[in-house]
């Protein structure tokens, strides 16, 4: 096997056995905030949900997403067959609208957590505050859902300009196929559109 692809194999099995074996810590900490938190006079959602600890907070699966499908590039040598490539290359999309949307649910799910406060004297039997859950509408799901694979669209194919160019400044001829080709140029082409509506929202706020 080469060894490239044990890496490959050895990092995701790191990364599964992480993931599941630090869950049950993870999901406790996204419920629970320091003692005396759960006066509603006192603090709001909002500084609740900043109160709790980082790795509660933490969302894997959006580092997930930037880091496997870049792997997944650079796994690319030039000199292996086409057919290969190709399926690298969709493959790495996939993965990233997949990543997308875990991330995405992930996110909501540590915005509408069931925020429990540490017992308070003042307070018996003081539990979730139902003021902090489910605070918003989840729009952003349908939307990953359906247009999701655009960015993925968007980043694998800077990853091939990026993976391209470091084998230049090595020497190595790395040419394109067409669907490696048809990725960098429609990521090219969003990209140019994406910050052309960004400077439009700018120019809008700020001078309108």
């Amino acid at each position: 096997m080469p060894v490239k692809t044990s890496v490959w194999i050895i990092g995701v099995i790191c990364v599964a056995l992480a993931i599941f074996t630090l869950h049950p810590a993870i999901m406790e900490a996204r419920n629970q905030i320091p003692p005396g938190g759960f006066d509603a006079q006192k603090f709001t959602c909002s500084e609740l949900f900043k109160n709790r600890p980082w790795y509660g907070t933490f969302n894997y699966w959006f580092w997930a997403m930037l880091a496997l499908p870049a792997f997944m590039i650079a796994m690319i040598n030039p000199a292996a067959p086409q057919p290969l490539r190709i399926i690298k290359v969709i493959a790495a999309i996939f993965i990233f609208y997949i990543l997308l949307n875990l991330s995405n649910h992930l996110s909501w799910d540590i915005r509408n957590a069931q925020i429990m406060s540490h017992e308070d004297p003042r307070h018996p039997g003081s539990g979730y505050r139902m003021d902090c859950i489910d605070t918003g509408d989840g729009a952003s799901l349908a939307f990953a859902l359906l247009f999701g694979w655009i960015p993925g669209l968007i980043y694998v194919g800077w990853c091939l300009m990026a993976w391209r160019k470091y084998h230049e400044t090595l020497g190595r001829k790395f040419t394109y196929n067409i669907i490696e080709l048809i990725a960098v140029r429609c990521s090219q082409g969003l990209s140019i559109l994406l910050c052309g509506y960004i400077a439009f929202a700018v120019y809008r706020f700020y001078f309108s």
